[in-house]
């Protein structure tokens, strides 16, 4: 299913698209989709994915092309740095994983938070601050549907960090 999300995206096709057709019900793809208890902001969050993966860009730039500190930068970093978000409900915890985070993976700490920020520094030479990585983990773990505008990602950049 991720691998058809990603091939829509590099047909430059927007996560509404994205969504809209992992939604579908007519389509065989849509089944394992349609069984979330949640499935909309699951095909969305696929489909935000899939793009991050393979477009260019930060969202936010200065008039000069260089990346602002927002939120919407940073939640888009993290996915680049393939850093996994979840929400236990039944528990009421928030983690986050991922082989960057070593020691810190689990529960949301502000250790842990710091550690990803620094690597964050680390790897896009750039600090988006203390809030936007609480924030942008925040919704990455609750998923909550960004806006619908046209919304470009970070491919190149996270390429381009990868060689430094």
């Amino acid at each position: 299913m991720f691998a058809a999300a990603c091939a829509l995206a590099r047909c430059n096709h927007s996560p509404e698209d994205i969504a809209g057709i992992l939604l579908n019900n007519l389509l065989g793809i849509s089944e394992s989709i349609l069984e979330k208890s949640n499935s909309i902001t699951y095909a969305y969050r696929q489909a935000e994915n899939a793009v991050a993966l393979t477009t260019d860009d930060w969202p936010d730039v200065t008039r000069d092309g260089y990346p602002m500190k927002t939120m919407r930068n940073t939640k888009y970093g993290l996915i680049c740095m393939e850093i996994r978000f979840e929400n236990d409900l039944f528990h009421n915890h928030k983690r986050m994983g991922g082989h960057l985070l070593q020691s810190f993976q689990g529960d949301i700490t502000d250790d842990g938070a710091a550690m990803l920020r620094d690597a964050f520094i680390e790897r896009f030479d750039f600090d988006v601050g203390k809030y936007n990585i609480l924030d942008a983990v925040q919704v990455l773990c609750v998923g909550i549907e960004p806006s619908t505008s046209c919304m470009p990602w970070a491919k190149s950049i996270c390429k381009a960090s990868e060689i430094n």
